[in-house]
């Protein structure tokens, strides 16, 4: 663990009250009534050069390589420190993945913008595959199983860039799913 995992914590501690992020990431969706959100934190494997995610999702439903929660039970501050890792502020963080001979048994893992830096990888990743549990589970179509509602939280201050990503997609297969275009106003 981190310096800035443990610093996290701590203030999210005093200021909140809980222990929310020092405990197990996949804690957030154990004995949980209603509907909970799915998170998709992206990071970047330096070993291979692939999308890696850590997230209550599979890693074959994100379209990612591989899913850090699958593998390792590791808490919320690390989770969010593994997608965040920029270079000059917080080095690439090594994780053992496996003990078995002939696998990598180290992976290294930097910051999820090296890979893709919007989440747009993921949400078509998740979308793809919502479509493919549709149609050959349900024998229907995405639009008729659910209303899925993407939030996409950027830094990007280039006014109109949202209307912008909204034009390059039209007429693509969610062109239907109204929540997942943007809102911002011209």
């Amino acid at each position: 663990m981190w310096p800035w995992e443990k610093a996290w914590e701590s203030r999210w501690r005093r200021t909140i009250g809980t222990n929310t992020l020092s405990e197990s990431f996949l804690s957030l969706w154990r004995a949980k009534s209603g509907p909970i959100p799915s998170l998709v934190l992206n990071a970047t494997s330096t070993r291979t050069g692939d999308r890696i995610v850590v997230s209550n999702l599979n890693a074959a439903s994100t379209g990612a390589s591989f899913n850090l929660a699958e593998n390792i039970d590791l808490p919320l501050s690390s989770a969010i420190n593994a997608s965040a890792r920029f270079p000059f502020v917080d080095p690439p963080g090594a994780v053992r993945m496996s003990e078995t001979p002939n696998e990598p048994q180290w992976e290294v893992i930097a910051d999820g913008g090296y890979y893709e830096n919007f989440g747009a990888a993921a949400i078509l990743g998740v979308l793809e595959s919502l479509e493919r549990y549709a149609k050959e589970e349900k024998r229907t179509t995405l639009d008729k199983l659910l209303r899925p509602i993407v939030l996409q939280i950027t830094n990007d201050p280039t006014r109109g860039m949202a209307h912008t990503l909204d034009r390059a997609f039209h007429g693509d297969n969610y062109s239907k799913i109204e929540s997942c275009k943007s809102r911002m106003a011209l």
